[in-house]
């Protein structure tokens, strides 16, 4: 019944206003007189109130309401809708017009309660002589969302008026609007300092995610459902899509990038993104990747977008700033067409001392040359290529010995393809 809350208070608000209007209309003259001069019927409808009641005491009650034929209800003005009804912790909802057997009587369950229908009552409709309604009230429970708070490190937070809300405490309560609370995945209901919003939960320890908005609980008196919002220490980029990524991968030299959305697989997906160029600087940022995938990364380089003696890959360098956590890359492509010597790795061209790499794994990774130059990493004579130097490394370094140092990175699958004046050779990673 309280998905249909809306309607009903709509019908409602109808027939009061019409009511009202009627009300105006007779003046000074009785209702009586009136009624009698528009040869109006009598029609009784029952009320049940559901599990409320009438006064404080009766769960019953019946009310006679005039009509003219093909006319709206014209009788007991302001009170035709105006039945005094309640119900403790529960707002009134409408009224719904009850089942009826084939005697047109109020169907009753094994409880003895009468059963509503989905119909919610108009009183304005045309009335058949004769016809007896029997109406129920919809209640709708005074339930709310409870949004208790959690950050990362137990810390209490701060809004921007400096109000305190204590970890592990409600932090604020969401309504519920026909028969749901209606939440924002993406931004925070209250924006503090010193933290930084991810997403809200339906656990404590953060792993089952809100993906959208929480329908009512069923029940006469259900309890408050609670739900976690979780905020972070510092100042973080929220990578959420895409564009999230890019922004990520523009802003490598610094910054905290913490990767929290509402996908189902925790996939992004870059296929619809916007290149960016490959890096020569080192990499300074934080990168948080909480276990997502990135997948189907591409890049397409060219002559012009490169300098003589240059040294270019996804990641540059890994910096000794440089924290890279809990993330997997599925698909990255670069394509290169040049005619100017250069460095060109897929993945880093080094890593300084200090740079933290855990759990970061990359797969599917593709480095497609056309040159007919030397690369410098790799060579220029087909049969002499360097196919161990090109995924990772640097200067004095291999793929194998860089994989070596920093164990918290690993290599699925990869291929090198180099076209070099017109002849093209392929190299799998690892060599099969």
């Amino acid at each position: 019944m309280r998905n249909k809350t809306k309607i009903g208070l709509i019908l409602f608000l109808m027939a009061t206003a019409a009511v009202t209007l009627f009300a105006g209309c007779i003046g000074e003259m009785g209702a009586e007189e009136f009624l009698k001069d528009k040869d109006a019927y009598e029609q009784l409808v029952t009320y049940y109130a559901n599990g409320g009641y009438f006064d404080g005491t009766k769960s019953i009650t019946e009310k006679t309401i005039h009509y003219t034929p093909d006319s709206y209800v014209v009788g007991d003005f302001e009170d035709v809708q105006n039945i005094s009804v309640a119900k403790a912790d529960n707002e009134f909802g409408g009224w719904y017009y009850a089942e009826l057997d084939n005697e047109n009587k109020p169907v009753k369950d094994n409880d003895g309660n009468v059963v509503v229908t989905d119909r919610a009552v108009d009183f304005s409709v045309t009335i058949k002589r004769g016809e007896h309604w029997y109406i129920c009230a919809d209640w709708i429970p005074n339930v709310k969302v409870d949004v208790v708070l959690v950050t990362d490190d137990g810390g209490d937070v701060h809004d921007r008026n400096n109000k305190t809300y204590k970890n592990g405490e409600i932090m604020f309560s969401l309504n519920f609007q026909q028969g749901f609370a209606i939440i924002e995945t993406t931004e925070p209901t209250i924006k503090v300092t010193d933290y930084t919003f991810t997403q809200y939960f339906y656990d404590e320890e953060c792993t089952q995610r809100v993906l959208g908005n929480i329908p009512m609980p069923e029940g006469e008196k259900p309890a408050n459902p609670v739900i976690y919002v979780k905020y972070i220490k510092g100042s973080w980029n929220v990578v959420r899509d895409y564009k999230g990524v890019r922004q990520m991968l523009l802003g490598l030299n610094s910054g905290n990038y913490y990767f929290s959305n509402m996908s189902e697989d925790k996939t992004i997906d870059c296929s619809a993104m916007t290149p960016v160029a490959l890096r020569q600087n080192e990499v300074g940022a934080r990168i948080e990747g909480n276990g997502f995938t990135i997948k189907n990364l591409s890049y397409n380089v060219v002559n012009t977008a490169v300098q003589v003696g240059g040294t270019y890959s996804l990641f540059g360098s890994f910096g000794s700033e440089c924290i890279v956590r809990g993330l997997t890359f599925d698909g990255v492509t670069i394509t290169a067409t040049m005619a100017r010597e250069v460095s060109l790795y897929a993945i880093s061209a080094g890593g300084a001392d200090g740079a933290v790499i855990e759990d970061v794994a990359f797969k599917n990774v593709r480095l497609s040359i056309t040159t007919n130059t030397n690369v410098t990493n790799i060579g220029k004579d087909g049969d002499d290529y360097n196919v161990g130097n090109w995924l990772l490394g640097g200067a004095g370094s291999t793929d194998a010995a860089f994989l070596e140092r920093f164990k918290g990175l690993t290599v699925e699958s990869g291929k090198l393809i180099m076209t070099y004046n017109g002849e093209t050779k392929e190299y799998d990673y690892p060599v099969v």
